[in-house]
């Protein structure tokens, strides 16, 4: 029997010299100044990304406001996230490129990928600025998109790789194979490949398990197939997962993380594996990570006749 593969260790945590600090939805530019200020106070210096670089559509981003803002991180310690978990994903890619571990403080509304909330912000600060945090390296995947046998672009992603259709208009018709291996062809609305980070995202609206992210795997299933096998697939993370595109209208669009989108052409093929790097993820919290799923996504664990925590037992069968 083989063993069931976990993700990377944690590492300890250190005491930072120069901070990122990325805020630029809801109230976090104002809070971002707070931050760099009680930083300062600690002799701490940081920088603001109060200007976010993929604020045009998927694709169209300002490539030297992205540079610029890839250069500061490539000079900081560590990067600090105020907003929800879209802002969150966009900082991995700073993160992800300087090799630095991040820390995420929830502004916005579910906040999954978030290690506290903004009310616990300055304890929080102090944790980080004595070092008193762990870090926890999370998977990712390395996705290419393959025409005529080579590799014509690339990128990667912490969450998961959304496949969809370039128009409205009719369906995407795709061949998956693992290992090199057909699997299946399915003519669905698109398809998904998700880390176990990424399996509380789209994956799971799909149908897909919640996949812990201690472990290390991938998720692939279709997205509104028309056909009689359309379950989710786990396989293990030494796989590679290729999808041959048929969209005879015309494009689809691979997206990553839902911020860096990709052209596809009719015929190409996308090729998906382990990612060579993983995404460093402070931790302050070593509570598990059931934990956090039932806070975050409200789940009853009182028991199907009264979900109140105060209820009196039922004597009753």
């Amino acid at each position: 029997m083989s063993k069931i593969q976990r993700s990377e260790h944690n590492h300890v945590g250190f005491t930072p010299k120069s901070v990122l600090i990325v805020g630029y939805s809801y109230d976090a530019p104002q809070v971002a100044h707070e931050v760099a200020d009680y930083l300062r106070s600690r002799g701490i210096t940081s920088s603001i990304l109060s200007t976010d670089p993929w604020n045009e559509p998927p694709g169209a981003c300002s490539a030297s406001v992205i540079d610029e803002a890839r250069s500061t991180a490539s000079s900081s310690d560590l990067i600090i996230v105020l907003g929800g978990d879209g802002s969150f994903l966009r900082g991995t890619d700073l993160a992800h490129g300087a090799d630095i571990p991040i820390i995420g403080i929830n502004m916005g509304h579910v906040g999954f990928l978030a290690e506290l909330e903004a009310d616990n912000i300055w304890n929080a600060l102090d944790r980080l600025i004595s070092g008193d945090f762990t870090v926890e390296d999370r998977m990712t995947i390395d996705v290419g998109v393959v025409s005529d046998n080579r590799v014509r672009t690339g990128s990667w992603a912490i969450n998961e790789l959304s496949l969809e259709k370039a128009t409205h208009r009719g369906i995407l018709e795709a061949t998956l194979a693992i290992d090199n291996r057909p699997v299946s062809s399915y003519a669905c609305d698109g398809m998904f490949v998700s880390t176990p980070t990424g399996s509380t995202a789209h994956s799971f609206s799909a149908g897909a398990p919640v996949v812990w992210p201690q472990m290390a795997a991938m998720l692939v299933m279709p997205n509104n197939a028309h056909g009689l096998f359309t379950r989710p697939l786990v396989v293990s993370p030494d796989s590679l997962v290729t999808i041959d595109i048929h969209c005879g209208r015309g494009l689809a669009m691979a997206y990553l993380d839902g911020y860096r989108g990709i052209r596809v052409e009719n015929g190409e093929r996308i090729e998906v594996r382990k990612g060579s790097r993983p995404v460093r993820m402070i931790r302050l919290d070593n509570s598990p990570f059931a934990d956090k799923l039932v806070r975050k996504f409200h789940l009853p664990v009182q028991g199907w006749r009264d979900v109140s925590p105060h209820a009196a037992p039922h004597k009753n069968a």
